[in-house]
């Protein structure tokens, strides 16, 4: 009968685990700030990323500026049900990024319980951490963040970097990534990829962000007039279309108009990688594709940014009206930002249906 009983649980425990495997889509998100839990979970709800049962899986690393009890207690106190916490608690320092290191056993961990992962933006990454000195603009706020961010897609996917690491997606080739400004940044950084460490000064040769006021709009990837005037009703972002390789163009609108905001990009690609969109001059890479994985891709602007989607009024300059941004965008523009989101929401779909075969 005890034999018998322990089957019939065994069984009931197979049959749960099949039934959750179908039904749940885990979605890790690094660096889960509460603007970020409240990005993601519009996104969520708002179907954006249309799929069903998504969990979202806040990765809380320990050693990181921000202190992840402000995110625990906003999920609490807004009842969120659908978002869970995975604490890495060990530390890494600046020299060993690209090796084995104190949380590759934490990475492994959470790779293993997620379906896909999502980089969001941020300050600039250290100079140091792709060969290069640091320039007077570099702002490096939280280099805690970007050593497990660097070192955590380095243990994904490898890079140029010499490693006897084994990549984790050579497990599961189908495993999703995304990565938003300097998600994307980090993701060529972490193959082996260089900086571009100011745009303005170091591609277009200028001096002050009064010369960048002059620019044509195509060639501002971020607003000058929030960075002289500094107030909150001038947008701190820009506007510019991007133009995208012929394997792009098979999956979206062309000629788009994206919310840009960074002063960095990426100027050698990492490797596997290739440029997927440029700005209109090509001077500056819009998005990357990775050649092995084909669920690992990237974006330098915004789509995720809510005020794409509802009504909050800024100004593009100090003397401008204010405007509803989404006022701004042309059909084919929305039309463009809810594609990536299917895109991704499709990526991620297609990784859990391969994992479950």
């Amino acid at each position: 009968m005890i034999i018998r009983r322990i089957s019939f649980l065994v069984f009931l425990s197979i049959i749960s685990l099949s039934v959750w495997a179908q039904d749940s889509i885990r979605l890790a998100l690094v660096y889960p700030t509460v603007r970020n839990i409240q990005t993601f979970t519009y996104l969520l709800n708002s179907k954006m990323i249309d799929l069903p049962n998504v969990e979202l899986i806040a990765v809380c690393y320990a050693h990181s500026d921000y202190d992840y009890n402000r995110t625990k207690k906003y999920v609490k106190d807004n009842n969120l049900k659908n978002i869970s916490f995975i604490d890495v608690e060990g530390k890494i320092s600046y020299d060993e990024l690209y090796q084995k290191n104190a949380c590759t056993k934490e990475f492994y961990s959470v790779f293993k319980q997620t379906d896909g992962i999502i980089f969001p933006g941020g300050d600039d990454l250290p100079a140091f951490t792709y060969g290069e000195e640091s320039l007077f603009n570099n702002v490096n706020l939280n280099p805690k963040r970007h050593y497990f961010e660097l070192s955590f897609l380095y243990h994904l996917y490898g890079g140029f970097q010499k490693s006897s690491l084994k990549p984790f997606l050579d497990e599961r080739k189908d495993y999703a990534i995304l990565g938003i400004c300097l998600g994307a940044q980090t993701m060529s950084t972490a193959a082996g990829g260089t900086m571009i460490q100011d745009i303005p000064s170091e591609v277009y040769g200028m001096k002050n962000y009064d010369d960048v006021t002059k620019q044509n709009p195509q060639e501002i990837h971020r607003s000058p007039w929030y960075n002289i005037y500094s107030e909150n009703d001038i947008l701190s972002c820009s506007f510019h279309s991007i133009v995208m390789d012929k394997q792009m163009q098979k999956n979206f609108v062309k000629s788009p108009t994206v919310l840009s905001c960074h002063h960095q990009a990426i100027e050698k690609i990492g490797k596997d990688f290739y440029a997927w969109a440029w700005s209109p001059d090509k001077k500056v890479i819009e998005a990357i594709q990775h050649q092995n994985y084909p669920n690992v891709f990237a974006v330098q602007f915004h789509p995720e940014a809510t005020i794409l989607y509802v009504d909050k009024q800024y100004r593009m300059t100090p003397k401008g009206d204010l405007k509803n941004i989404p006022d701004i965008l042309s059909d084919n523009d929305k039309k463009f930002h809810k594609e990536i989101w299917a895109y991704f929401s499709t990526k991620l779909e297609n990784a859990v249906k391969i994992n479950e075969n």
